[in-house]
């Protein structure tokens, strides 16, 4: 997985974080999952998808994941940011059938 290391925003606009499968994975077949990272906290998990019927969320409703297949990327979308959402966010796949594990 690769993961940019910045992306830039402001409270109250929208922002898109994205995670690109490595070459020769394809990301459909796999569940991604997202987790917050805030200093001197225990990563809090966000939400997971497969695709738009298989998904599960324990975010507020701003947050909100998709895939791309032309990029072959997985991605988590806030649609109106909060000061508290200024921090890490952290990615990771899993292929269910496989039981193929990726960060």
């Amino acid at each position: 997985m690769t993961q940019l290391p910045t992306v830039s925003t402001a409270a109250g606009q929208a922002v898109q974080i994205s995670c690109t499968m490595s070459h020769g994975y394809f990301i459909t077949g796999y569940w991604a999952t997202w987790y917050q990272l805030k200093p001197g906290n225990p990563p809090r998990y966000l939400l997971h998808y497969k695709n738009s019927n298989e998904k599960g969320f324990a975010a507020p409703d701003r947050f909100s994941a998709s895939k791309d297949t032309t990029s072959n990327a997985v991605h988590l979308s806030i649609s109106k940011v909060q000061t508290l959402d200024f921090t890490d966010y952290y990615c990771s796949v899993f292929h269910q059938n496989s039981g193929t594990f990726t960060q």
